[in-house]
């Protein structure tokens, strides 16, 4: 049970989460294996590339075994760098619709959090692209009355949890206007 369930259990009933997905670390994935193929290039062909810029050269100088280990250390270690971070920022977001409000959580040390009155949601915007599309995830934008907008990402199935949303905001202001 994440944080805001916690709180939010004991005095209102929650009547749906949002689900974050973990293909966000498809780009450092896709990262990692160019740097490794472009290293493992550079490896390979290393004598050909230097000769490309100096055709007297017999012998490696510059692309040694020396410098693409040091090469392959640091884009590995910069791409575990930037993962460990999306991975702190993904386990961070925390998003729950209660009967009366929607809260939105983002943070571990440093935290924000808003909450927003359902009464006042008038839409809701879901974005997807061609890839997001065939993975099932996407963005929800909550517009309202009397708040700036604020958009959701790498949300699993936005369109639904976008009904959700305006269902929960139809039924609030049927039951007190």
């Amino acid at each position: 049970m994440r944080k805001l369930e916690r709180i939010y259990s004991k005095s209102d009933r929650i009547v749906a989460k949002a689900k974050f997905t973990y293909w966000v670390f498809a780009g450092e994935l896709f990262f990692t294996l160019l740097f490794g193929g472009i290293i493992a290039c550079l490896w390979i062909f290393n004598l050909k590339i230097e000769q490309l810029i100096d055709s007297s050269i017999t012998e490696v100088k510059y692309l040694t075994e020396t410098n693409l280990k040091w090469a392959i250390l640091g884009a590995g270690g910069f791409m575990l760098l930037v993962t460990f971070f999306h991975i702190l920022a993904f386990y961070s977001k925390e998003v729950i619709l209660t009967e009366d409000k929607l809260v939105y959580h983002v943070g571990m040390m440093g935290s924000e959090v808003i909450t927003v009155q359902v009464y006042e949601i008038v839409n809701t915007h879901v974005t997807q692209g061609a890839f997001q599309r065939l993975l099932g995830i996407g963005s929800v934008e909550i517009i309202g009355s009397g708040f700036d907008s604020y958009t959701i990402r790498n949300i699993v199935g936005p369109e639904k949890f976008a009904r959700r949303i305006m269902a929960q905001a139809t039924a609030v202001k049927k039951r007190y206007y």
